[in-house]
């Protein structure tokens, strides 16, 4: 199973022909990819750390502030790192890397 960009654009309440959500879609597997290192995940695994990621790049998109406010009126500030949503999935399967 692969995302879909109309599985993305559902997961973030967007249009398919968002510039910037085709833009994310098509990063967020790269940056995955760089994350892991080499390192293998099951397809459903990565499928969720791409949507999540997508998300969390949405999310920022609209709040270049990094501010966010939840029901409670309590501003809340967005991880800096977008990958930090999704290490979390991805952790135990990150390979080392190569010598350099």
């Amino acid at each position: 199973m692969a995302v879909t960009l109309q599985q993305a654009a559902n997961y973030v309440g967007a249009s398919e022909e968002d510039e910037f959500l085709i833009l994310f879609f098509n990063a967020a597997p790269e940056l995955i990819k760089d994350y892991l290192r080499g390192g293998k995940v099951h397809p459903y695994v990565f499928d969720s750390a791409h949507l999540q990621l997508v998300s969390e790049l949405w999310i920022r998109r609209n709040n270049p502030g990094g501010m966010v406010q939840y029901a409670e009126g309590i501003p809340a500030r967005l991880a800096r790192d977008a990958m930090l949503s999704v290490a979390p999935l991805l952790m135990s399967k990150r390979g080392l890397g190569t010598p350099g």
